[in-house]
């Protein structure tokens, strides 16, 4: 079996079929992990995600997380906590500990 190289992969290739523009700086829901919208990528285009890169990123009001964490993409914000029977897509890991009055968590991505 022969593999042809495509792409480095830090970032990918993505057409955006969501039906709204993309944002630049947007989490973009990539299958059962996250990317970022590395440019705004109109309805039917093709831009660039971000899949390896350490953001800043909201976080669920009132969590606590530890650096080291996995962590989950929710609609209420990043999270450490996957409630079962719940698939939430991996954004990555913590680089550094949250405070519950934090409102942001730093993410290395998943890739």
């Amino acid at each position: 079996m022969n593999a042809e190289y495509i792409q480095r992969g830090e970032s990918l290739d993505y057409k955006n079929e969501t039906g709204k523009q993309i944002e630049a700086g947007e989490v973009v829901v990539f299958g059962t992990r996250i990317g970022v919208a590395g440019t705004t990528i109109p309805i039917g285009a093709t831009g660039s995600i971000h899949m390896i890169g350490v953001f800043k990123m909201p976080k669920k009001d009132g969590e606590a997380i530890e650096k080291g964490a996995t962590i989950y993409h929710s609609e209420d914000g990043m999270t450490a906590v996957a409630a079962e029977g719940q698939a939430l897509p991996v954004a990555g890991y913590a680089v550094d500990t949250s405070t519950s009055a934090n409102k942001n968590v730093i993410v290395k991505l998943a890739g």
